[in-house]
């Protein structure tokens, strides 16, 4: 589906409301997996234990599992004389080798392509097909293994079965959908749906359901399932997404409605005469010598590849036709642009049939579209045009309110007719559509942009003005900042990488020829696991570029891959996570010492060659980067500097990681920071301060003087308003355990009070379902500091902490944290400290000159601003999930730093081992107020909990009866919330 932007609120707002928040009504799309990328790596990672037969293989893992999820490296020989055979062989013997289960799959079919042969299985328990499962080996042409996809999800309890029938299932798929006139509903057996949670994944039954119908004029085909035991709406999709010699033309347009038209020849067409069907070839000429002239023949707009309908009458069927008789060979037909016809029909059928050859010339041996599809024009309604998977058409709306017929665009017409290449092929390769929307719309993108090597779709989109769809040689979309649950925007990050490659490689058939080749490996997966999906592209587009079955020693375009990818967030590295303590405030012209720990899945260390750290002062521009020198006790721990600087410099900092061909950053750190980004989308880089020593420092436990807290003027949040608290944290989604909104606990170490300023607190801080009920809503709060006097100051410079939250509901990412600055008596407040949309949960410390803003101040205020807009082109009316904190204010000037101490928090509570066998110990390190010590399984249900008591600072919970697998535990006192997974291995 093309969304204009005239039209782009209406999309907006029926795909990107989360059923969970209860304020909405009228939406589509909703996905359990909807916040996967937010959820954290898991720590427990089995080591690597490949035979050695697969030296050099590298594993990605799943990122709550740990689970091998994709391997792939030097082609391995596999006995067996056919695939099939080779991939039973697979399945029995080096499958369970590598520490994946063989439990349930069932090999489907084998297929080949000119460069590999594939085989596909699916899973089943007690004949139930497992949701989203799938396992695909991947051979050379010659037969060795080269990659192996396990998509699988553990094995489920198999006492569990549906609760509820799957005539309660249709009804709650559609029970908050207003104005739906259905036109059918049907469900099948049911399935295992994977819910996801931050440990692990649990397999419920749930009942698929499919219904049609239309949704406030749009015609819709909702999929989706529903939770067999509870009710609940766990997935939900659109699936709405386009020899007589006579020489037959017809007036088109390249491209555009407004370029000059060109009469080209319709290749192709049926051509009917007495009674029987001929066709044009691909120059557009009938050439039938069986045939004596004069001869009467009826020519439509339907061939071999498009049957062009006229929407607006005839009920879908009518297609324009008119009678032409030939009198002599080697004459010219012109189609007529005329009732019936009109130029966009013409423009479509002509546009279907190039799109169609274009595609068979990648994907040769493809045949499932070698049909007439249906190619409908003048469908009621303006500014849009989509696919249709069930009865396999595309529809082009008519003009008006301010947009052409899409038909008339070429690159439209493109795309449409890509979302029939993923339908029908991944059905064709594997069985089922292409899941992932976003996937889906992207690589639509890329079939358009293939054809016309224009960055730019849908530039004829409107009537008047420069207006266009998408384009992609501007304005970077990036992963996971740019992620926000619509699959069109989502889409733009992987059809960016695509693009992003053909202008590395200078060649768009280079990246055509290796975009359509990764098609034969169908990476997938359900809508919110983009990350991964992305991820599963990368390694295909490598896979299809190499040329001697050894992935190990690189590809001919290796770099260009990797770094096209990488500037839109898509990392070889993905599972990177790099560990570090911040600098603190250092002297003067002293070297700060700087360490941080690479952390990796075993498996991904042949991938990994290196890690700098770059730094630069506030104000330059280049960053500086230094080498960094790993520890001779731990190759993963590494230590490097950043030289001396002199007093009142401020220092920003950040990592980058490098891939073993060392051409490419692959990671940054702090999480979701990136340098290549303006500061609205990425959030901040560490940073100290160098020879400034506090001149006054609030850390909010005690009564406040002078502040504005949550009544400045033009505020108007209805909701969430600033407070200063002991803060109670929120969590949200409870099937995808706990994602952190609101934080726990203040920032200060050794606080006793342990207040901060938040957006108002919640009634509990256990219950993840009222991660809506005290945050910010409808407007803006605000904190106003008082005036701070700096007339003595000789380089004033301010710090503080802050949390910010606004990524976990709906309408993700279109909520800016603000920090304003202001002399003091000023009127208005003209300079931004801080104005990002990128949530960072996590206690970030922000430092800076005053000088950087206000050069001649001798007083200032500070103004902090937590927004949730009201925005009615928005779903929900714009309203989502927003938190904010601040912690710790500072005041500093040139001089030595004292008494103020560590920035971080000590660590008070220690769980040990992990994994654990017979039991588990907690240890407070200074006792513990009354609380809480629970163990969950990954289903959420309670296995053991046990009550702390002031005073007593050990306790033991016994794990000795409990299953080997993963756990949470959770350990309330007080203020503070420790979560921790806990593995259990006996």
């Amino acid at each position: 589906m093309i969304p204009t932007k005239q039209l782009f609120g209406f999309v907006l707002m029926i795909l990107l409301i989360n059923p969970a928040t209860g304020q909405d009504n009228i939406h589509y799309s909703y996905s359990v997996f909807s916040r996967f990328h937010a959820l954290p790596h898991t720590t427990q990672v089995a080591p690597a234990s490949f035979p050695g037969y697969m030296t050099g293989w590298v594993s990605h893992r799943d990122r709550i599992t740990g689970m091998h999820r994709d391997l792939y490296g030097p082609a391995i020989t596999v006995p067996g004389n056919s695939l099939t055979e080779k991939a039973t062989y697979c399945l029995e013997q080096i499958l369970p080798a590598v520490g994946i289960s063989k439990n349930g799959w069932k090999l489907t079919h084998t297929s080949t392509a000119s460069h590999a042969g594939y085989a596909h299985f699916e899973q089943l328990f007690s004949g139930h097909k497992v949701t989203f499962a799938r396992l695909t080996l991947r051979f050379t042409q010659d037969g060795k293994l080269v990659r192996i996809r396990n998509y699988s999800y553990g094995d489920p309890e198999m006492h569990s079965t549906p609760a509820i029938s799957s005539e309660v299932a249709l009804a709650t798929a559609i029970e908050n959908i207003n104005h739906f006139s259905i036109s059918g509903q049907t469900t099948t057996d049911w399935e295992w749906f994977p819910v996801p949670s931050e440990y692990g994944y649990a397999l419920h039954p749930a009942w698929p359901f499919k219904i049609d119908g239309i949704v406030n004029g749009a015609e819709t085909s909702l999929t989706g399932y529903i939770d067999a035991v509870n009710g609940q709406l766990l997935y939900r999709d659109n699936e709405v997404k386009d020899n007589v010699d006579l020489n037959v033309q017809g007036a088109i347009h390249p491209l555009t409605p407004s370029d000059p038209p060109l009469t080209e020849p319709l290749a192709n067409l049926r051509i009917t005469i007495g009674g029987n069907q001929y066709y044009t070839d691909t120059a557009g000429i009938l050439n039938e010598p069986s045939l004596t002239l004069p001869q009467t023949a009826t020519i439509a707009l339907r061939g071999r590849w498009a049957r062009v309908r006229d929407a607006q009458t005839g009920g879908n069927n009518n297609t324009p036709s008119f009678t032409h008789t030939i009198t002599s060979n080697g004459t010219t037909y012109t189609f007529p642009d005329t009732s019936p016809s009109a130029t966009r029909f013409v423009n479509a059928y002509y546009h279907v049939n190039k799109v169609h050859d274009f595609m068979k010339g990648y994907l040769t041996n493809f045949t499932a579209l070698d049909i007439p599809i249906n190619t409908n024009v003048d469908v009621s309604g303006n500014c849009n045009a989509f696919y249709n998977g069930g009865p396999n058409t595309l529809n082009f709306l008519q003009a008006g309110n301010g947009c052409n017929s899409f038909a008339m665009c070429a690159d439209i017409v493109y795309h449409e007719y890509g979302h029939a290449i993923a339908q029908n092929f991944y059905t064709w390769q594997v069985g089922d559509r292409m899941r992932n929307g976003a996937l889906n719309e992207g690589q639509a993108d890329i079939w358009a942009l293939g054809i016309t090597h224009n960055p730019v779709l849908g530039s004829g989109a409107y009537t008047s003005g420069n207006g266009f769809i998408r384009r992609y040689d501007q304005d970077l979309k990036v992963y996971p900042q740019h992620i926000r649950g619509e699959v069109h925007a989502d889409g733009e990050i992987i059809a960016g990488a695509w693009w992003t490659l053909a202008t590395y490689l200078g060649d768009v058939p280079k990246m055509m020829e290796i975009f359509t080749k990764t098609w034969y490996d169908t990476p997938d997966g359900p809508n919110g696991m983009e990350g991964a999906v992305y991820h599963d592209v990368l390694i295909s587009a490598l896979l299809n570029d190499d040329d001697d079955d050894d992935i190990s020693n690189g590809t001919p375009n290796f770099e260009d891959i990797v770094a096209a990818f990488a500037r839109h967030g898509i990392y070889l590295l993905a599972n990177a996570i790099v560990i570090h303590d911040e600098v603190p405030n250092q002297q003067a012209s002293t070297v700060a010492a700087v360490t941080a720990e690479v952390q990796l899945p075993p498996d991904n260390f042949p991938l990994f060659r290196d890690i700098k750290l770059c730094y630069r002062l506030r104000g330059d521009t280049a960053w500086i980067t230094a080498d960094m020198t790993a520890s001779s006790t731990n190759n993963m721990l590494f230590s490097g500097s950043i030289p001396g600087q002199a007093a009142g410099s401020i220092v920003d900092y950040y990592f980058a990681l490098y891939d073993y061909t060392g051409a490419t950053a692959t990671s940054f750190a702090p999480a979701d920071f990136n340098p290549t980004l303006p500061t609205t989308q990425s959030t901040i880089p560490y940073q100290f301060g160098v020879g400034i020593g506090s001149k006054e420092r609030i850390n909010f436990d005690s009564e406040l003087s002078g502040w504005q807290i949550g009544n400045a003027p033009g505020d108007n949040a209805t909701d969430g308003i600033w407070e200063q608290a002991v803060p109670v944290g929120s969590y949200l989604n409870s099937v995808m355990g706990v994602l952190q909104c609101q934080p726990g606990a203040d920032r200060t170490p050794g606080s006793s009070e342990g207040k901060c300023l938040v957006t108002a607190n919640p009634s509990s801080p256990a219950n993840p379902t009222n991660v809506n009920e005290a945050d910010v809503d409808n407007g803006s709060t605000s904190v106003i500091t008082p005036v701070f006097d700096l007339s003595g100051y000789q380089h004033p410079v301010i710090s503080y902490y802050r949390w910010f939250s606004n990524n976990r509901g709906s309408n993700a990412r279109t909520d800016p944290w603000q920090v304003q600055i202001r002399a003091g008596g000023a009127p208005l407040w003209f300079h931004a400290v801080e104005n990002t949309f990128q949530a960072d949960h996590n206690w970030r410390r922000r430092i800076f000159s005053v000088k950087e803003y206000l050069p001649q101040a001798t007083s200032v205020q500070l103004k902090f601003i937590a927004t949730d807009r009201v925005a009615n082109n928005l779903p929900n009316q714009g309203q989502g999930t927003v938190e904010a904190a601040v912690d710790d204010f500072y005041i500093y000037d040139l001089g030595e730093e004292t008494g103020i101490g560590s920035i971080h928090p000590e660590k008070q509570v220690n769980i040990y081992p992990n994994p654990a066998d017979e039991q588990v110990e907690i240890a407070f390190h200074d006792g513990a107020a009354t609380g809480t010590i629970t163990l969950y399984d990954i289903t959420g249900r309670q296995i053991e909990r046990i009550t702390v008591t002031p005073g007593n600072n050990h306790y033991t919970v016994s794990t000795s009866h409990i299953p080997s697998g993963q756990y949470l535990l959770v350990v309330q006192t007080g203020k503070q919330i420790w979560t921790k997974k806990l593995g259990v291995r006996h």
